[in-house]
């Protein structure tokens, strides 16, 4: 006759449910579709030099490659009077103690004049700055503004940041 230890059993099943909450959580809490989007208005009369955009990025949830994009919108009602903006854009990474300043150079019209965004009376465009590997944790302070002569510079109605997950 088999006799059978149900304290053993009650102790293995309880593991075993334990070992699969942890893998699932695990699972879940690694995004692949992870993407950040923040967007900030700028003065609507005109956006100063002297004027800075901070956005934040918080703490990143799983470590792997992110592309790092800028985003600007442009409004038909107020139109932006030349092709191109030029931004510089300065992350400061705080856990890894690492500053990045880029400038970016973003097309916004072609020659002839026809605009290069998406919209009908906003426009949005998203331009590529870096690839960046991050550990989960990281999190940054982005600063931009423009390097435009003209000051206040019309037509730009939200300067904003994409990071998403490179797959």
């Amino acid at each position: 006759m088999v006799k059978l230890n149900f304290g053993y059993m009650i102790v293995r099943i309880a593991r075993i449910l334990g070992l699969g909450a942890i893998l699932f959580s695990v699972l879940l809490s690694c995004n692949d579709d992870d993407v950040r989007l923040h967007y900030k208005e700028v003065n609507g009369d005109g956006w100063l030099s002297s004027d800075t955009v901070n956005l934040k990025i918080d703490s990143i949830s799983c470590q792997g490659i992110y592309k790092l994009s800028v985003g600007v919108r442009t409004s038909s009602a107020r139109p932006y009077p030349y092709r191109q903006i030029v931004l510089e854009m300065r992350q400061n990474w705080l856990s890894q103690n690492k500053i990045l300043v880029d400038t970016i150079h973003c097309d916004l019209s072609a020659k002839d004049g026809e605009v290069q965004g998406t919209g009908v009376s906003v426009y949005s465009y998203i331009f590529a700055v870096d690839s960046l590997q991050l550990n989960a944790g990281d999190s940054a302070k982005v600063s931009i503004r423009h390097l435009m002569r003209r000051s206040p510079l019309p037509g730009i109605y939200n300067i904003g940041i994409l990071l998403e997950k490179e797959h």
